[in-house]
């Protein structure tokens, strides 16, 4: 996997990094539910430092602006959604294991982490271009990387092999159904089921039999 770019600087008035990791890590779980129950437009950083259990100046000394929460919200679900592909992957040298492997972590990641998913796909056309170009970078390079692995690990010809970067697509875009259409894949069974389903569909998209 590529290295990650860098994520966009966002300014605290505290200046021990700890405890910014700390309360931001409790400003962004309260902004998610927030964010998931009303909105990003209609939520407020009251609404935010409420559900955090923080006071408004607290609240402000980590993060000025909702913007600038929704950013953070965003990354991490960028960030713990490839780290998680990134650590299933790891290690494994075999073309057709890695690949078998990245899907299903593709899978497992987007059902884990749907609530947040949804909010990235729903609002990150509301942040300024600075924050859209840091996580457009970040998602690009994740991309590359599933282009790359999906190259390697199907078979066909180099016009299969040309179509990886479609493929890629496919395996990273299909998945979001958990988070835009919950409602819809909810009857359909338990969690494992639901992953296992998704898994049998994009394998057989690649042409790869999912192993027992």
């Amino acid at each position: 996997m590529q290295a990650v770019p860098a994520r966009r600087r966002i300014a605290a008035n505290v200046k021990d990094a700890a405890l910014v990791g700390e309360r931001r890590d409790q400003i962004v779980e309260a902004a998610i539910a927030v964010f998931r129950d009303k909105g990003f437009a209609a939520a407020t950083m009251r609404d935010v430092g409420l559900r955090a259990g923080l006071s408004q100046g607290t609240l402000y000394n980590y993060v000025r602006t909702k913007e600038d929460t929704l950013y953070l919200v965003c990354d991490r679900a960028v960030a713990h959604y490839v780290d998680q592909i990134a650590r299933a992957v790891e290690g494994v040298a075999d073309p057709r294991e890695r690949l078998v492997r990245a899907v299903r972590a593709v899978v497992r990641a987007q059902y884990d982490h749907r609530h947040n998913i949804a909010i990235v796909l729903r609002e990150a056309h509301l942040l300024d271009a600075r924050s859209r170009e840091a996580l457009r970078r970040r998602v690009d390079v994740f991309i590359d990387d599933i282009v790359a692995i999906v190259g390697a690990g199907t078979t066909g010809g180099p016009r299969r092999r040309a179509s990886a970067r479609l493929l890629a697509e496919a395996v990273t875009y299909l998945p979001t159904v958990f988070a835009m259409r919950p409602w819809r894949v909810r009857a359909e069974g338990p969690p494992d089921k639901l992953v296992d389903a998704m898994v049998d569909i994009l394998l057989a998209a690649l042409r790869i039999e999912q192993p027992a």
